[in-house]
């Protein structure tokens, strides 16, 4: 977002899971707390709201 590509959000804060986005590669780093469980993190989630991009990143945005 603060690169200007259009994502999807609501809270702003990592609480409500609207910006959940799956991860295919590159690392990101996210506050802490967030709604993610370990396991949507495991499974490549992450939130645009909250996550920033730790090098080179490609995301899959859900329709």
């Amino acid at each position: 977002m603060a690169a200007g590509l259009r994502l999807p959000w609501s809270c702003g804060m990592g609480g409500c899971g609207a910006c959940t986005v799956r991860r295919v590669s590159g690392d990101v780093v996210m506050q802490e707390p967030n709604c993610l469980s370990a396991a949507e993190r495991g499974a490549g989630d992450t939130l645009t709201c909250v996550g920033y991009a730790a090098g080179p990143l490609t995301l899959e945005l859900r329709p």
